[in-house]
Formats: C-alpha cells, sequence, structure tokens
C-alpha cells in the first residue's frame, strides 16, 4: 500500500518532543493502519517489528494519547487523513468512498470522528443512498470478511496492492496446517530477497498465487559478519518470521 509519509513531522513540536519508542510506534502506526487511519492493537507484531517488549510498546501508545484515540482493541490516528492528502472527503470520489464506508463502521466506537472532521464530511449517509438511477445497487454483497490468519500475513507484505485476488489465492493453497507455517516463511524469505531489496516488489495479488516459489530460497548476498561462513536461514516465534543468518545462532564460528 503507498500512503504519504508527511516530513514537515520533524519540526512538529508535539512530534519533536516524543521519546524515541513514541516516534517509532507513531511511524509504524501510520505505516499499518488501514486507509481510515485505524489500527487493530497486535502489541505482538508491533513489538516484534519495532525491536522492544510488549510493555514498552504499552507505554508509547500512552505517551501518544494526544494524537491517537485509543478503544479497547483498536487506535485511530486522529490526523491520518489529513496527512495522507485526503481531507476533505467526497462521497463522489471511489477512494473516498472507501474511506467514508470504513469509517462509518467505526463510529459507535469512536463517535467523535465527525467532531474532529468536521460535520460535513459525509459521514452521516450511507454510500449510495438517493441515487435515483440505482447505481451500485447490491455492491454491499460483494464486501469481503477477510481471515484473521489473512490479515496478519497481509500487514507484513511489503507491497499491499490486490488484497481482494491476494486472498482468493491465500485461501485457494491453505491446505493444511503446515501451509499457513510455511507462507509465513517464505514471506520472511521474500522480504530480504534481493529482488526486494532492489526495489523490484510484486503486487500482493501477484505473490500470493506463487509464494511456494520462496519456502526454501536462499539468498545470495553474503552475511557481513562472517563473510559467507553462515547460511541464510527463515526463522520465526508465534507467527512472524524473519531470515537472519545462522552464524547468529552459533557464536562458535566467529
Amino acid at each position: 500500500m503507498i500512503k504519504f509519509t508527511e516530513s514537515t513531522k520533524w519540526r512538529d513540536p508535539w512530534f519533536r518532543k516524543l521519546k524515541t519508542g513514541e516516534k517509532l510506534v507513531f511511524m509504524f502506526l501510520c505505516d499499518n493502519c488501514d486507509n481510515g487511519g485505524f489500527y487493530e492493537i497486535d502489541k505482538e507484531f508491533m513489538a516484534f517489528s519495532i525491536g522492544c517488549d510488549e510493555i514498552q510498546i504499552e507505554g508509547a501508545i500512552k505517551g501518544l494519547d494526544r494524537g491517537l484515540t485509543v478503544v479497547g482493541e483498536w487506535i485511530w490516528i486522529k490526523k491520518y487523513l489529513k496527512h495522507q492528502r485526503n481531507i476533505p472527503l467526497n462521497p463522489d470520489n471511489n477512494a473516498h468512498r472507501q474511506i467514508i464506508y470504513i469509517i462509518q463502521q467505526k463510529l459507535s466506537l469512536f463517535p467523535e470522528i465527525p467532531k474532529i472532521l468536521g460535520a460535513n464530511q459525509g459521514l452521516f449517509s450511507p454510500i449510495g443512498k438517493g441515487n435515483s438511477r440505482g447505481k451500485g445497487k447490491g455492491k454491499n454483497k460483494d464486501l469481503i470478511v477477510y481471515s484473521k490468519e489473512f490479515n496478519h500475513i497481509w500487514q507484513q507484505y511489503p507491497n499491499q496492492i490486490g488484497k481482494k485476488e491476494a486472498y482468493k489465492h491465500y485461501k485457494a493453497s491453505m491446505l493444511t496446517a503446515e501451509d499457513q507455517e510455511n507462507i509465513l516463511k517464505a514471506l520472511g524469505n521474500y522480504k530480504v530477497s534481493k529482488r526486494v531489496q532492489d526495489g523490484h516488489i510484486q503486487d500482493g495479488s501477484t505473490w500470493f498465487n506463487n509464494w511456494h516459489d520462496w519456502i526454501n530460497y536462499k539468498t545470495i548476498e553474503k552475511c557481513k559478519r562472517c563473510n559467507g561462513t553462515g547460511e541464510y536461514m527463515a526463522e520465526g516465534k508465534n507467527g512472524y518470521y524473519k531470515t537472519v543468518c545462522s552464524c547468529r545462532k552459533d557464536d562458535t564460528k566467529h
């Protein structure tokens, strides 16, 4: 998923005064939230990605209370839509219609949204209502409910384009419990491959159709720590995979 980054945040007094961990968590949330600025809290994944523990994640979220609204297991980034150049929202804009739909689903949790975004943001009328020609009739039947397991992997994929097609490929390939473990291992290998490091990243809809190719992938690059003595491998814990050199498991080589 391609997103804007607000480069002027480094000159914002609020952001500048944040602690290092708070800045990292804020940038993580901006990168991993949905198009409406919502993120379902996954402290284990956040800690794994940022390189800290879950207690530090909790502390950072509390320190960001001015810029976030936290309700239960959900976080909303208050100025996310503004920084993504999506304000004002326009119900006639296809991209904005999806954002409006997302917000409508969260209004019961975050009733303050209309006040923060403004009362004229098209948030109070169901999408498509009032169209005399009936365009868009029945579109809600096409809404897809993605599984938690798929969303867990999708959040980690570096080019989130083609989610609908990717999910079709994912469902077709998940035949055993081992497949779920293998696709995470394949993703860990893919993300550190030279192809990805060079910026040649497949759309999600493409990669999820051929993820099996990456299960046993071995990088051709040499590890700087052991100069190629070790061997790269995907290792993980609790469903999160990263690729490391075997030399980091066996310090006797150094």
